[in-house]
This record gives C-alpha cells, structure tokens and sequence, in this order.
C-alpha cells in the first residue's frame, strides 16, 4: 500500500478517535484548566481569561497567606458570562459558601467588607452562592466529586475586561482556616493537540486537590489509552 494512503489513513484513525473522546459528556477539553492552587493570588498574577465561548476552569484552596484567586475576563458588552461555583465533597465543607466579586469601571462602589483589596476605581458586583442550592457532582472524567453550587451569570456593561476573584467569607471572618473552591467560567469545548500533553499532569493534580473526594474513574482510564494510541498514531503518521 501507497505510504502517503498508510500516513492518511492513520491520521484519520487518529481523529476518530479524538472525536470519539471529545463526544464524551465531560472531555478533558471541555474546560481549559488555569490552575490547580498555584496562581492567580493577586491583582498583579491575575490568571488570563481572554474569551467565554471556551470554557475555563480554576481551582484555589483560600487560606489567610492567598485568601483569593484573581481572573481577568475579557468582556463584551451585554454578553452574559457564566460562571459556576463548587467545592470538595468532604466533610469540612458541607457547609462552606464561596463568593466571587466582580470587579469593573462601571459598576458602583463597593459596601462590602472583602479579604483583598479593590484597585482604585473599580466598582464590585457581589456573586454569592449563599442562597443558592447545591447538589452533589460527578466529574465522570477526573473521578472528582462536588457540592456544586447553582449557575450564575454577570452581563457587563461595557467591552473590554473586569476581574473576577474568588474567596470565601468564612476563612475572611476567620470562623474557618481554609476553603478548597473551583470556579468555572465561560462555556464551549476547545481542542488543541497540545492539549494532550497536559492532560494526565492535571487529572493527577486534580485529584490530589479534591483528597478523598474522588473515585476511579473508568473514563480517565480509556482517555489516556486513546491520548497514548493517537500520539503514537500521529507519530507513525509524521515519520
């Protein structure tokens, strides 16, 4: 057989395959991860977020030395931004109610007290998850498991970018030491084959995170199959 038709044939193998992953309900690409409690504690290491038609994770534990973790969103105006709140199924948070803080030019000043300090002349919109319902959540790809907190959504005025930082008030009130929360922003999958590279590091991380709130997961087992065999296929392909 023709080495040119072995080469397409393979990356086409390749593709299905890739296809077949990302059809899963909870691909590894369906949320780019920004950090796993190694970013993003200040203004100034503010983690970039530069579209919300891709979906985006962040994972913080607050504790008094990094009360919160700092994103900075690109907006556009009248564009409503999803953003979803969750913590560990452990034990120590059943009761935990993390808030993020919308920090903007254009909205009003802020009345709250807050575990960080808002840049001069930016305005606060105050997102808690203290009235909301939560439920318990299986991350059937990382084998993680969470007290999700309900959808909520921030519709800026103006283009251009706003902040959001999340913290939890109870580790600010001191009534807590620490709080492990994940924020999720934007929504839409985006596929990269770099992507692959940093799968299996942040499933580990992940995991280790979230301490006895995980299980095995057979899904994570059968991606990193298919992520070695496309790997192996693109390769084969190139040489």
């Amino acid at each position: 057989m023709n080495r040119a038709v072995i080469r397409l044939l393979v990356l086409q193998a390749c593709f299905f395959i890739l296809l077949s992953a990302a059809a899963q309900a909870e691909a590894p690409w369906n949320f780019k991860v920004l950090t796993v409690n190694s970013g993003g504690t200040s203004q100034g290491k503010a983690l970039s977020v530069s579209t919300t038609d891709k979906g985006h994770v962040a994972y913080h534990q607050c504790r008094p030395e990094a009360p919160a973790l700092w994103l900075e969103i690109q907006t556009e105006a009248g564009k409503s931004i999803p953003l979803q709140l969750g913590v560990p199924r452990l034990d120590r948070y059943r009761h935990a109610r993390p808030a993020v803080a919308i920090l903007s030019p254009d909205l009003p000043p802020c009345t709250e007290k807050l575990p960080f300090t808002v840049p001069e002349g930016m305005g606060v919109q105050l997102l808690s998850t203290h009235d909301l319902k939560s439920a318990q959540y299986r991350d059937d790809y990382t084998g993680i498991v969470s007290w999700r907190f309900e959808k909520m959504h921030f519709t800026p005025l103006t283009t251009g970018s706003c902040y959001a930082v999340v913290f939890s008030p109870s580790v600010a009130e001191g009534s807590v030491p620490e709080t492990k929360v994940w924020l999720t922003v934007g929504q839409g999958s985006s596929f990269r084959l770099s992507d692959l590279l940093a799968v299996y590091g942040n499933n580990l991380s992940i995991r280790s995170f979230f301490e006895e709130a995980v299980y095995i997961s057979q899904v994570f087992s059968s991606s990193i199959i298919m992520v070695i065999l496309t790997l192996i296929g693109v390769i084969v392909a190139i040489v």
